[in-house]
């Protein structure tokens, strides 16, 4: 009897080890409202969007995950051929390709435009391709350095811009490419005044960030040349 209660105790120990390496080694993932959530010992540490509620992770996997990278399973993949240019996008945004021009405006809002309306609030993100030649750029502007998968360009960071309706103040990285007699440009939309601090044509703090910086770093890590 003594054998079997001591057999018994060293069962249960075992079992009390292993169920402890276990959770040092896995992450749950749950349903909190709206979101899918990660979880590690009852604190929520991330939303991952797109992850199955109840799924069981490595501990390798959420850690990379947490280290600022984006899960980009849902998202759409955007080819031009015209342009040359493809990369992936939020499946959440939507799109709209200027006729005749070689330009294509990417939202936010997830709200469908016609391609006669392409700029307004909503925009999050504009590519464009353009003939050297008929490249504008005033030559005191500071660039600094950047490299888009191999592809040498530069970049001027929160620039002033009001092209929507009404000239709403906004801010916004422009990335600069010379790829054989083309120009291309892109424009990350960083922040913007939001409309209920405006008065007038002065700005008043409010600012608002539409897209997260790491969702534009992550894009650009997709984006690649076709041509």
């Amino acid at each position: 009897m003594k054998k079997q209660i001591i057999l018994l105790v060293m069962v249960i120990a075992v079992a009390g080890v292993v169920s402890g390496c276990e959770k040092k080694t896995t992450e749950i993932i749950k349903q909190s409202g709206n979101n899918k959530v990660v979880e590690d010992n009852g604190q929520n540490i991330r939303e991952i969007a797109s992850t199955t509620v109840g799924q069981i992770l490595p501990k390798e996997e959420i850690k990379y995950l947490l280290n600022g990278d984006i899960d980009i399973i849902n998202w759409k993949t955007y080819r031009n051929e015209e342009m040359g240019v493809e990369m992936k996008y939020p499946g959440d945004w939507t799109f709209v390709n200027e006729p005749g021009n070689s330009r294509v405006h990417f939202y936010y809002d997830g709200i469908e435009r016609d391609e006669f309306s392409p700029f307004d609030f909503g925009e999050a993100m504009f590519v464009g391709k353009v003939l050297k030649e008929n490249w504008v750029e005033d030559k005191t502007n500071k660039y600094d350095k950047i490299d888009i998968n191999g592809v040498s360009g530069k970049v001027r960071r929160e620039i002033s811009g009001g092209q929507e309706p009404g000239s709403v103040l906004m801010l916004f990285d422009e990335i600069v490419i010379d790829r054989n007699e083309y120009k291309y440009g892109i424009e990350l939309y960083t922040e913007r005044a939001s409309t209920k601090n405006l008065q007038s044509k002065s700005i008043k703090p409010g600012w608002v960030k539409p897209v997260d910086q790491k969702v534009f770093d992550k894009i650009l890590t997709t984006f690649v040349f076709i041509d």
